[in-house]
């Protein structure tokens, strides 16, 4: 829900707001009766943002049974972090698997481990 617009708007900024919204309802009428649910592209998205969302909830809640304090998703290219409990050293491991993804370190999985876990043992506070 959009907020009314401060006192100090002028009608130029008031006339943009109004006219900005009624382009956003007529393009979403246009998107539904185009009917772009029954694209592939549309439901693949959803079913990419269903899935990413189930496996963060369950990141979450592994992270809080097993008392992690920070852990890397290869996948999402995300670090997951329980900031009460979380350390330095720990965050510079996952900071680590993150660049070396981004770097574009190819190999095995192992590989990052171990390079991370080098970050990890030469880590200096």
């Amino acid at each position: 829900m959009m907020k009314r617009p401060p006192p100090a708007w002028g009608p130029r900024e008031k006339r943009q707001l109004v006219d900005d919204l009624v382009t956003l309802q007529v393009l979403i009428q246009d998107a539904k009766r185009l009917g772009p649910d029954h694209e592939e592209l549309f439901r693949s998205s959803i079913q990419n943002y269903y899935e990413q969302t189930l496996l963060k909830n369950l990141i979450r809640k592994k992270m809080s049974e097993i008392r992690v304090s920070a852990v890397y998703s290869h996948g999402e290219k995300v670090i997951y972090i329980a900031v009460d409990e979380a350390k330095s050293v720990v965050l510079a491991h996952e900071t680590a698997h993150a660049a070396i993804q981004f770097f574009g370190v190819v190999g095995p999985l192992k590989i990052y481990g171990l390079l991370a876990q080098y970050v990890e043992e030469n880590f200096e506070e």
